[in-house]
């Protein structure tokens, strides 16, 4: 085990985080506030969706590749119509299911990254329940993401 453990907050490049689990020297984190707000987008497709180009735009601006190593590994997501490999995402329905005693309240209503159909998808309100939205509400995205804990700075 390395040096966090679930159920802990840590700074990563000045940025809190949960840690919801880990591998070795590797931690899955949630970002403990949303990055942005956005619509889920057309058909609830994760990878035409505001959720993806939120996440896009963070890993590219927040975390750069340095030496040859990469410092946030790809993660598997199913977005409830298929799978896509990504850096960050947020969590899916199963994922929140399986990580909720690690899940922290942020207070803001925010995606899950799986939709129910062409029109709606799963979220999270502000007291981390379960609830559907429509795709063209305006919610928060907080990104998860397997990192190395090289890129810990702290743990609270």
């Amino acid at each position: 085990m390395g040096k966090c453990k679930p159920g802990d907050t840590v700074r990563i490049k000045g940025m809190r985080f949960a840690v919801l689990g880990n591998k070795g020297t590797w931690a899955f984190v949630l970002l403990s506030n949303p990055t942005g707000y956005v619509k889920y987008g057309k058909d609830c497709d994760y990878n035409e969706s505001g959720l993806r180009q939120e996440a896009d735009d963070f890993v590219h601006s927040h975390f750069e590749w340095e030496s040859e190593n990469a410092f946030v590994a790809y993660r598997d997501i199913c977005d409830g119509a298929r799978t896509i490999q990504v850096f960050a995402a947020p969590l899916t329905f199963n994922e929140y299911q399986k990580y909720a005693p690690y899940v922290p309240k942020c207070g803001k209503a925010n995606w899950l990254a799986t939709k129910l159909n062409e029109r709606q998808a799963l979220c999270l309100d502000g007291n981390n329940k379960v609830v559907t939205m429509d795709r063209e509400d305006s919610l928060g995205v907080r990104l998860a993401m397997w990192v190395s804990e090289k890129l810990i700075g702290r743990v609270e």
